[in-house]
């Protein structure tokens, strides 16, 4: 009697320890499952806002390509209009030119400035500034307060 007791005893507990493990695979199965649907939750939002962000930067693009289409027109509105107002002063000014008779004006020779020597040799053996050679025009300053270079101080001005 105390050994089906025993037994009985055994059975019950190995089928306690059986329910036991069910429960806990049911827990573990129900927590991997929640751990999936919120990796899946978090990928659409992750997706979502990069469908998002994408569309802004081509919302973006279209607006800046809006942007450069007005100003191209707008460029190409004024080249037509210059360029219409200069053929217009220009037919203006052939029209004038037509009807004035054409006059010449001549410049006396002494006005005319003295050819430059075009001996080889004296360009080589005159000192800048010497008699027969064009003057050497003053230096100008460095803009904005920039000091020229050793280099540039051996070579002198250019001439």
């Amino acid at each position: 009697k105390a050994e089906a007791e025993a037994k009985a005893e055994a059975e019950a507990k190995a089928e306690a320890e059986a329910k036991a493990e069910a429960e806990a695979k049911a827990k573990a199965q129900e927590a991997v499952a929640e751990a999936e649907a919120e990796a899946n939750a978090k990928a659409e939002a992750d997706a979502k806002a990069e469908a998002d962000t994408q569309a802004e930067a081509a919302a973006k693009a279209d607006a800046e390509a809006v942007t450069k289409a007005r100003a191209d027109a707008k460029a190409h509105a004024e080249a037509a209009s210059t360029a219409e107002a200069v053929a217009q002063a220009t037919a203006g000014f052939e029209a004038e030119s037509a009807t004035r008779p054409v006059t010449s004006v001549a410049v006396p020779h002494s006005a005319a400035l003295p050819d430059p020597p075009h001996s080889h040799a004296a360009e080589h053996s005159a000192a800048p500034g010497a008699p027969g050679m064009w003057p050497t025009p003053p230096a100008q300053p460095m803009p904005n307060g920039m000091r020229p270079t050793p280099r540039l101080r051996a070579a002198g001005p250019k001439q």
